[in-house]
């Protein structure tokens, strides 16, 4: 299993940006980088991988271009 996958999405004059990479490996390695201010919702997206994936390493990058989101909170809806 050897995968790569990129979501932009805008809000107002926000950009965030989803990067998942994953390769073949024998148990499942979960790797998250993000921006502190989304710490929050780090055990949403894990939950969210291991519904999805029992083995392999996944690497899972967030950022965040813009001021726009700094006072909203952010809410995860699904992985498709």
């Amino acid at each position: 299993m050897t995968g790569y996958g990129r979501e932009i999405a805008a809000i107002g004059e926000t950009r965030i940006t989803v990067e998942v990479r994953t390769v073949n490996h024998r148990f499942l390695d979960l790797s998250i980088k993000m921006p502190k201010m989304l710490l929050y919702i780090e055990e949403k997206i894990k939950e969210q991988a291991r519904s999805f994936f029992t083995r392999g390493r996944i690497d899972v990058m967030v950022t965040i271009e813009g001021e726009g989101l700094v006072n909203e909170p952010l809410t995860l809806i699904g992985i498709y």
